[in-house]
């Protein structure tokens, strides 16, 4: 992508407007929303379904003050594509891109 490279980790560093999208989870655990200004409230259950793209995140990154980095290791996880392409969205409507990234 233009902002984030593919494999890049992202940060609200990076990308500022991760820092204005909310997150609600209910007592139960089971159903997560999402809200950021703008954009309609999101709702899906957090228990995935296991036909669901798998993803790799990595939890890392480059040093701001040495040449060096961190890394804590990877996570499989699974993809929702409706959430998926509601933060992809909103993170590209905020940064006013002409070009869309796909951040999920």
């Amino acid at each position: 992508g233009i902002v984030v490279a593919a494999r890049e980790a992202i940060s609200m560093r990076k990308l500022p407007t991760l820092a204005t999208i909310s997150t609600e989870l209910t007592e139960e655990g089971r159903i997560l929303t999402l809200s950021a200004p703008g954009m309609s409230r999101i709702k899906f259950e957090t228990a995935v379904p296991t036909d669901a793209p798998q993803v790799t995140v990595d939890a890392s990154g480059r040093s701001t003050t040495t040449d060096g980095g961190w890394k804590l290791g990877e996570l499989q996880g699974r993809l929702l594509p409706l959430a998926s392409q509601w933060v992809s969205e909103y993170l590209n409507r905020a940064s006013g891109k002409s070009k869309s990234t796909r951040y999920a």
